[in-house]
């Protein structure tokens, strides 16, 4: 991954650490990850309310998959870093 895209994803990472939701409640959060994958990669990303998933398909290739939780725990953060959950 070259300099910028790693930037990029450091960037995603630190705004939703910093603004976390609770679980079924990830509305901001689904949909920022849905805008950043669509905007910077070439996945077909696709909505099913509650949750979405991003593919491409290549022929002759394995088919590979993830899963990714994205809810927050409702806890006090006491970092120091300018990212800290809110």
């Amino acid at each position: 991954m070259n300099q910028k895209n790693l930037s990029r994803v450091i960037n995603l990472r630190h705004e939703l650490h910093k603004f976390p939701e609770l679980s079924g409640q990830e509305n901001i959060t689904k949909r920022r990850l849905m805008d950043f994958l669509e905007s910077n990669t070439s996945l077909a990303v696709v909505d099913c309310g509650r949750y979405f998933y991003a593919s491409r398909y290549i022929e002759g290739t394995k088919a590979i998959a993830f899963r990714a939780d994205m809810d927050a725990l409702p806890i006090n953060e006491n970092l120091n870093l300018e990212y800290n959950s809110t």
